[in-house]
């Protein structure tokens, strides 16, 4: 009975495609306004015969309810098409064509929200699955859960044409198998992506076979060549083998004189992903297979990996406006404000932007009922199209890196060096780091940022000009909020706000101020293990109270407006990270010695801040951070054994105590600030190379006085990397830099003569970061100069108009990044070669890079971004 029920609704939307084709056939004016309904017509019916599939092949008691929710949606279709049918044959008066018009609207509105039902019961059967111990979903050729409709997308015309010019049509490895990936977080639009290139007319006619399988979360080969078998036309009897090797044959045989191409949709992780694989003959037919995944290195052997980025401001408000008033797609002035609010917390992600737009598309416009909405916020599908991200993760300390990340504020830039210390404090990396013992915590750490990263959880938002490394993250607010509400079932995490008094026993807090005072009076925090104040509001009754918390490991009062710190907070004995940053503190309390657990200390951009001599008392430090500080007394450092980085510290108090460096063994990165002509350098440079393991020095002059001499820096023989900032009269030759430098950075040292002689002539040299660095008008790199460099950011070198290489220079340039060279109108054809351009100059000069034959050629092997 349910089966007839969804073949009389899919029959039912068949037919009505039938009349949507006459009718644009015959009135090419309404070709447009049917397009709408014809895309999410075939949409439905695709989903509904996916799930009439899927459960025809799962018929067990445990599907019932399933098939029962998928019944009544297949109910409400028919009832839906005979209304929208009613309205379509209503006489053709004026105001009766725009209620029609009006009404298509609202059925593509319908259609759309029975499409996030079939969605809905699709997570729960997918989870029934994978929590069962013997069942596992089957593979269709088209998902029922499609993550944005075709042809609403804004900017989705650009990707196409770019896949189709550098994955399917591209001249090179023309004739082979080519193999590509489409990869984003959930709902960014990748299956839709993907179909567009599946329906694309060249496509269509010019492969003589074609194939969608969507792969499901669980899957196993026999079912993925299954229906690749059957999608070839061959009836399931005569290919229900159980051989898996069977299976392939028969789709390799099929494969091998043809020009195929394959769409493998929503793929995971899997150990016989590499089994299907050998299924797919490397003909020379110019055969191509197009993935679609949220795993960036789902295929080690992608020939071109195509990242799905979510919409940018203007494009997420066109899609909202699309999907709340149609094609009348203007808002009501005294919803504008309120709206941007509500497409801004979509991040530009469409799904969720769709979700969001469909609700209010049915509710009464006014600013109530939509605050109402923003202030609650529930998009459920999307929450559950992204929560099968988290499930997949590939280990339980990546699931609590990601549940941690809650304690940021949400739509923030994450510095990753405070996120891994974050991690480190809480104990996150404790369990890898028995597996990994001969690795750091920042090493662990930064391999689950990678992994983040890798499974599209984390947006790469900056990297190091020095060593390329990422230093800054993302994370989009739809996952931000989705790791809150796991954070808050799974560890007992809790965001509170300033009025909040209602006790959760919580291990993890974020206290949210508002800019009225903040009354604290709650007893029952002593189980806090992470405390982090977020706002701008005054505390009324100070910060007394946090002597109460024995466990609290972590303290974070980072831009909160901190004027002073208890006298008692040495009271905090387990605290291993105090975060301080960018407050008004002017003074430390001396209980700070007490905290004998302390490894991370931040109190950068606090201006002035008076720092105790008893600070060099607590031993523990591994990390800590300053920037303007007053010491009274000489600073003691040589106490601090265990300090690993040490930024920034004056040169005038280092005067006091310059052999103490010695003795600090585990020190690696140091930043030095207020070298000016007065500065002894080499003595402290002499000190510095008695140091073991310094493998980063930042030397940071004052802000109108040059440096002294720097020909000494040869000393220090460990060093790779070196950041030189503030003005420099000239560099020093070659032999007088460190031999193993590696990394380079030149910032605001405003040269008079071209540094590139100088600079690559150093043999070892990876990464240079030119910024304010030079004065003059041409640069001029030598025949065979920088042998090993693979990455160039120049940038603000406001009088460079001229960057000549010399034959055989650079032979290994992969990146190169120009910023702010408002002259430089050229690059030089040496640079054919790069694998990635980025570039931000003015209108006129960008137009001109672009025509350059050099950047031709980049665009063919790599990738070009020319902004103005």
């Amino acid at each position: 009975m349910a089966e007839a029920i969804v073949l009389s609704a899919v029959e039912k939307l068949e037919n009505l495609l039938v009349i949507k084709e006459g009718v644009s056939k015959h009135r090419k004016t309404a070709k447009e306004k049917e397009e709408l309904v014809v895309v999410v017509v075939e949409g439905l019916r695709d989903d509904l015969r996916g799930m009439l599939s899927l459960f025809t092949n799962n018929s067990t008691k445990e599907s019932g309810d399933y098939i029962s929710r998928v019944t009544e949606i297949a109910h409400d279709v028919d009832v839906a098409i005979d209304n929208y049918i009613l309205q379509d044959t209503q006489p053709k008066s004026p105001i009766l064509r725009f209620f029609k018009f009006s009404s298509g609207h609202a059925f593509s509105r319908e259609i759309h929200g029975m499409r996030h039902r079939l969605q809905a019961v699709w997570c729960d059967f997918s989870r029934s699955e994978e929590a069962g111990p013997t069942t596992r979903s089957t593979s269709r050729r088209i998902p029922p859960a499609v993550e944005v409709e075709v042809g609403v997308v804004e900017g989705m015309k650009e990707d196409v044409e770019l896949v189709l010019r550098k994955a399917i049509f591209l001249e090179e490895s023309a004739q082979g198998l080519a193999t590509s990936c489409i990869v984003g977080m959930g709902g960014v639009g990748k299956t839709t992506l993907a179909q567009m290139l599946y329906t694309h007319e060249r496509v269509a006619s010019e492969f003589e076979i074609r194939a969608w399988v969507y792969v499901s979360t669980e899957f196993t080969s026999k079912q993925v060549l299954k229906e690749l078998i059957l999608q070839f036309g061959v009836n399931y009897d005569e290919v229900d083998a159980d051989e898996p090797s069977r299976l392939r044959d028969i789709v390799y045989q099929h494969l091998h004189t043809t020009r195929y191409f394959i769409v493998l949709d929503h793929v995971w992780r899997d150990k016989e992903l590499d089994f299907v694989f050998t299924a797919f003959p490397h003909n020379e037919k110019a055969s191509r297979l197009l993935v679609t995944s949220r795993i960036r290195d789902i295929i080690g052997h992608a020939q071109y990996i195509h990242e799905r980025r979510t919409l940018d401001h203007i494009q997420s408000w066109r899609l909202f406006l699309k999907t709340v008033f149609g094609e009348y797609n203007k808002c009501p002035n005294h919803l504008v404000e309120i709206g941007r609010k509500i497409v801004t917390r979509c991040d530009g992600l469409p799904l969720a932007i769709m979700e969001a737009g469909g609700k209010l598309s049915v509710k009464e416009q006014s600013e109530s009922e939509w605050a109402s909405f923003l202030e609650s916020m529930d998009l459920s599908s999307t929450s559950e199209i992204l929560e099968l991200s988290y499930h997949k993760m590939r280990s339980p300390i990546m699931k609590s890196c990601f549940l941690h990340v809650g304690s940021f504020m949400e739509g923030t830039t994450i510095r990753v060096q405070k996120l891994v210390q974050l991690w480190t404090a809480g104990g996150i990396l404790d369990v890898s780091r028995g597996k990994e013992k001969s690795k750091t915590d920042e090493e662990i750490g930064i391999f689950f940022i990678a992994e983040l990263i890798n499974e599209c959880i984390f947006e790469v938002k900056g990297r190091s000009k020095t060593d390329y490394r990422v230093k800054y993250c993302y994370i989009n607010r739809n996952l931000h909020r989705l790791a809150v509400a796991k954070a808050t079932e799974e560890i007992r995490f809790e965001v509170r706000k300033s009025d909040d008094l209602t006790s959760k026993k919580s291990r993890h807090c974020v206290i949210c101020c508002s800019r009225d005072k903040f009354n604290y009076h709650r007893d029952h925090d002593k189980h806090l293990i992470s405390l982090v104040f977020r706002g701008g509001g005054s505390l009324d009754n100070g910060l007394s109270w946090l002597k109460r918390l024995k466990l609290l490991k972590i303290l974070d009062f980072e831009g909160f407006g901190l004027k002073t710190l208890p006298v008692n907070i040495g009271k905090l004995i387990s605290l291993e990270y105090l975060g301080l940053r960018n407050n008004f503190i002017k003074q430390l309390p001396q209980s700070l010695a007490k905290l004998k657990r302390l490894e991370v200390f931040d109190i950068a951009l606090n201006f002035e801040v008076e720092v105790p001599r008893h600070i060099w008392k607590i031993r523990s430090l591994r990390h800590l951070y300053m920037s303007d500080i007053i010491c009274m007394e000489p600073l003691q450092i040589d106490d601090l054994k265990n300090l690993q980085t040490l930024t920034y510290i004056s040169a005038d108090n280092l005067t006091y105590e310059l052999l103490r460096f010695e003795k600090m063994d585990n020190l690696r990165k140091l930043g030095i600030q207020e070298v000016d002509r007065i500065t002894d350098v080499s003595k402290i440079l002499a000190s510095l190379a008695m140091v073991k393991n310094l493998d980063c020095l930042i030397l940071k002059g004052s802000r109108f006085r040059r440096m002294s001499s720097l020909d000494e820096l040869c000393s220090l023989n460990r060093l790779t990397q070196l950041k030189l900032d503030g003005l420099l009269t000239k560099l020093p030759s070659a032999t007088d830099f460190p031999p193993d430098i590696r990394y380079m950075s030149l910032v605001n040292t405003s040269l008079d003569e071209d540094p590139m002689p100088v600079l690559e002539k150093l043999s070892k040299l990876q990464i240079l970061n030119l910024r304010n660095a030079f004065m003059g008008e041409e640069m001029m790199v030598s025949h065979l100069g920088f042998a090993e460099l693979e990455g160039l950011c120049m940038g603000e070198l406001w009088r460079l108009r001229n960057l000549q290489v010399g034959e055989g220079a650079m032979p290994k340039l992969k990146r190169l990044e120009i910023n702010n060279c408002p002259y430089l109108e050229t690059l030089p054809k040496e640079m054919a070669n790069l694998k990635e351009l980025k570039m931000v100059t003015t209108k006129g000069i960008a137009r001109k890079i672009l025509e350059t034959g050099a950047c031709g050629s980049i665009s063919k092997r790599g990738h070009v971004d020319i902004q103005p």
